[in-house]
């Protein structure tokens, strides 16, 4: 049952994006960078899929309402988390006196004085890692299976020479390949400070049709896929690259009448009405 209507949820998404991205000059911290950033790119993202997404006022029926609901629930998540996730630090004034400003803190500085916390060592085995849409046609179910996940060296306070202390390494099989990811960071730094680098390795695309026909209208007979990327952030400095690779990929044909190659598709079919994978914009 939709309590809200899609009409007004689409005018409601707009409303609400541009108002989170004018909050920082509305409320007068826009002198705090990472919290201006955060809701402004949370304003930007959530007025992109909306543009695309299957309801009123959108520019291309690209994305099923149900998956926007989804990005709305990561957007939120998301934003909620940021103060602790980048160690937001406010002040109630501008002008107030510096004697009053000690009085708000950063809820990282805070941790420090709680109490002395370590945690040498979280390891999960044999996890199982999904994504469902039950709202989709057809249904989507996928998963990361035989998931290990190892974290390591996570406090609330550390030695200051120590540039990234902590570290989180996964692996999963995704569909007859391979993922891996490693991460060495430092949660108590000021701007967020990690080195990060990513791969899946020979995912067998087949394995995937369920997604592909709920969210493009296309069917794989065959073909791989990896993804590779290196991130570094420091000193609120992004540098990194993804690279996204398919390997002998094939469609025998939509759903809909006419058949097409998945590397062809976004080219050459949507010079044809009714017959592209995305509707363009």
């Amino acid at each position: 049952m939709k309590i809200i209507p899609t009409k007004i949820h689409a005018l409601l998404d707009y409303v609400v994006a541009l108002c989170i991205m004018a909050a920082p000059w509305v409320f007068n911290f826009d002198d705090q960078g990472s919290a201006t950033w955060v809701l402004v790119a949370s304003g930007t993202a959530t007025i992109g899929h909306s543009l695309m997404t299957e309801y009123e006022y959108s520019l291309a029926n690209a994305i099923p309402f149900s998956t926007h609901l989804l990005l709305d629930t990561f957007s939120g998540l998301a934003v909620a988390s940021s103060p602790w996730l980048f160690g937001f630090t406010f002040t109630k004034d501008k002008v107030e006196p510096k004697q009053i400003k000690k009085d708000s803190s950063s809820f990282k500085d805070l941790k420090k004085d709680l109490m002395p916390l370590q945690i040498n060592r979280v390891e999960i085995n044999h996890g199982i890692i999904k994504y469902k849409d039950e709202f989709s046609k057809p249904k989507v179910d996928i998963a990361l299976t035989n998931a290990y996940v190892l974290a390591s060296n996570l406090r609330n306070s550390y030695d200051s020479s120590a540039i990234l202390p902590a570290a989180l390494r996964a692996t999963a099989d995704v569909y007859e390949g391979k993922f891996e990811l490693n991460v060495k960071i430092n949660p108590l730094a000021e701007e967020p400070t990690f080195d990060l680098n990513a791969e899946v390795k020979n995912t067998n695309l087949v394995k995937l049709n369920e997604f592909f026909q709920a969210y493009a209208k296309v069917d794989v007979n065959k073909g791989t896929f990896g993804l590779y990327s290196e991130v570094a952030a420091k000193e609120g400095k992004f540098k990194g690259y993804v690279k996204p690779l398919i390997k002998r990929s094939g469609c025998p044909g939509q759903r809909r009448p006419r058949r097409q190659h998945l590397s062809q598709g976004l080219g050459r079919d949507r010079r044809r009405r009714g017959r592209s994978f995305s509707k363009p914009i």
